[in-house]
């Protein structure tokens, strides 16, 4: 079976890897001039989400109000059961997610490497890491209510594992605990104390894109750079996709002595589109893959697809003394704190519009952290959307044609996170 993916991001990468696994072809169509262009940029640097990310995460949800109070009670459980099976799911695609990065890592490092913990400089500079950090990530309370409410999902989780082999259940901190751990949060003030998951990793999504770029073509995985899909037709037999040269470049206006613009032969090219056949096609370009798809008549129902809000801020370690040590997530203020080498990154994200904006999170955090954590000077801002399911989870919708579905990989929510998520469609696809 022939496989074609649009899109070389995480989520294509990912598809195609599990393709190759299931002894299938597979071939990659991107416009950018490499894989994973925008990965390092987009998300937090955790590389897969942990059992409280439905309750606390930094990707916040709008809850729905009871218009009458005895209705209450009845919508508080669904949403609970809701969560519980987003755990569950989450916890599910991310184990084997970490079967696969971890044997990549191996192969990679060429000795055991269970976790991505700072595999490489997070701009790709071979940069020396900076001292005691460490794998593992704090979900910090400092309210009463969400302190009590997440050791009653710990219970839960506890009782879950004995079942779900996946879900892993947090270690409790108190504040004292919490110091010993990550000396930074010593002048936190109201801290009540913190969930722990020290198998949790950091790590930099392009590494592993451009390493997984290298594995596939040794497998024989076909990457068409410079190229963007502008149509997906089915047919009887086959499913044809029409490329044609992409119309921007990453180079476009760039004017330098001896510099020759990487995609300005192919711009200018007699054969302005080719059409690709296959058995099966996965687009996996986000917001602009459900365009695709959409201009193709192709597009799975609009009811099944969320619109995901994020920003970012990211600078220089300020004060040494007041950077954190290990991921970090604020469980009050909805945001997660990332540092790779002397990099910090503060990110959110809000699945609806009524959901608390992601900036104004961020904003907060920094302003209320103690002591100079990042040069704000030296800070930049991110801003973008993307996709996912309708429940805020990873999904694989299909449209008029079953034999093409659309990957909303939810790599934002943990940058490993469509290597277990892709596994799933793959299997589904080739049964």
């Amino acid at each position: 079976m022939h496989f074609i993916i649009v899109g070389a991001g995480l989520g294509g990468l990912a598809a195609a890897w599990w393709a190759r696994h299931h002894g299938h072809q597979a071939t990659i169509v991107e416009r950018c001039a490499t894989v994973a262009e925008r990965a390092s940029h987009a998300l937090s640097g955790l590389a897969l989400p942990t059992a409280l990310d439905p309750w606390f995460g930094p990707v916040v949800h709008a809850e729905p109000r009871a218009a009458w109070p005895w209705q209450r009670a009845k919508l508080s459980e669904a949403l609970e059961a809701q969560r519980r099976d987003a755990a569950i799911r989450l916890a599910g695609w991310a184990a084997r997610a970490q079967h696969v990065v971890s044997a990549l890592a191996e192969e990679a490092s060429g000795a055991a490497q269970p976790t991505l913990a700072r595999p490489a400089a997070s701009t790709g500079a071979r940069t020396p890491p900076a001292e005691g950090l460490a794998a593992g990530l704090l979900y910090l309370f400092d309210d009463p209510d969400d302190w009590a409410r997440a050791r009653a999902v710990g219970e839960w989780l506890s009782r879950e594992a004995a079942s779900q082999a996946a879900l892993c259940a947090p270690a409790w901190l108190e504040a004292d605990a919490c110091l010993q751990l990550d000396p930074s949060l010593a002048e936190r003030r109201g801290l009540l104390g913190a969930a722990s998951f020290p198998q949790a990793s950091m790590g930099n999504p392009a590494w592993l894109a451009k390493l997984l770029r290298h594995r596939l073509e040794r497998d024989g995985v076909r990457f068409l750079f410079g190229r963007e899909a502008v149509q997906v037709r089915g047919a009887a037999r086959d499913v044809e996709v029409v490329t044609q040269p992409a119309r921007a470049g990453a180079y476009d206006g760039v004017v330098a002595h001896g510099f020759v613009d990487p995609f300005a032969r192919t711009r200018q090219g007699a054969a302005e589109q080719e059409a690709l056949r296959a058995d099966r096609v996965i687009v996996a370009g986000g917001s602009d893959g459900l365009a695709l798809l959409a201009a193709s008549s192709l597009a799975p129902p609009a009811r099944e697809i969320a619109t995901v809000q994020q920003a970012a801020l990211t600078g220089p370690v300020g004060d040494e003394g007041h950077a954190p040590r290990l991921a970090i997530v604020d469980a009050g203020k909805r945001v997660s704190v990332t540092r790779l080498d002397r990099r910090v990154r503060v990110w959110g994200a809000a699945l609806d519009k009524r959901a608390p904006a992601p900036e104004a999170r961020i904003d907060r955090a920094v302003h209320e952290a103690p002591g100079n954590t990042m040069r704000l000077g030296r800070a930049t801002r991110w801003q973008a959307t993307a996709c996912l399911g309708s429940d805020g989870l990873p999904a694989a919708p299909a449209g008029a044609d079953a034999r093409v579905r659309v990957l909303l990989a939810g790599a934002s929510l943990g940058f490993a996170l469509p290597f277990g998520v892709a596994a799933a469609l793959i299997e589904e696809m080739v049964a």
